[in-house]
């Protein structure tokens, strides 16, 4: 059964809230004398999430550090699109027989997962932002509407008797004060039968 996108990003949530990423903030740094360039924590005496060295003689590669031994060429962290899908990295594809093509489906580390997912967590904010602002204004005009109730009920009510008291209460009292006012202009019959019902 194919996920709805509600179920979608409930489940990139989890995951990445229970897969061990980095903690940030994270920040990028490096010296363009140097050639240098990386993404690493800003606290906790920079650790590094990300760089980068050369792969062959045309490409580049990233640099994680998926536990604290030091960074891992990404080639050893490769996910395959096709074969066994436990297998990871370069060697491990080509000693096994059931990979037998070498595209890439992921990175096997919390903090490439967290890179990925970037755009999606973005959207999410945004949605969970906006519903947080359509909230407040629900409840700024509930707010506004109970304030014209109480102002209502103190035209009808004396001030000293909903002082210190619930809205409930309020209320109460001033449907009782009606009901009297009615039965002292209805008939000495009905009268009775009125206070009887307002208690």
């Amino acid at each position: 059964m194919t996920p709805t996108p509600s179920e979608e990003r409930d489940g990139l949530v989890e995951q990445l809230a229970n897969g061990g990423h980095t903690p940030g903030p994270w920040g990028w740094f490096g010296n363009a004398n140097s050639y240098s360039l990386y993404l690493a924590t800003r606290h906790s005496g920079r650790r590094y999430v990300m760089s980068f060295r050369r792969w062959g003689m045309r490409g580049a590669q990233p640099e994680f550090q998926p536990a604290r031994g030091g960074l891992v060429d990404a080639s050893r962290l490769l996910e395959f699109e096709v074969g066994d899908r436990a297998v990871r990295g370069v060697e491990q594809a080509k000693a096994d027989s059931s990979v037998y093509r070498y595209d890439v489906r992921g990175i096997d580390c919390p903090d490439a997962r967290l890179i990925a997912a970037a755009p999606q967590l973005l959207d999410i904010a945004i949605a969970q932002a906006a519903e947080i602002t359509r909230l407040r204004a629900e409840v700024a005009r509930k707010d506004e509407a109970l304030d014209e109730c109480q102002a209502a009920l103190a035209m009808v009510i004396a001030p000293e008797a909903i002082k210190n008291t619930t809205v409930a209460h309020a209320f109460a009292t001033a449907t009782a004060a009606e009901a009297k006012a009615r039965a002292a202009r209805m008939p000495a019959e009905g009268r009775a039968a009125l206070e009887q019902e307002s208690g």
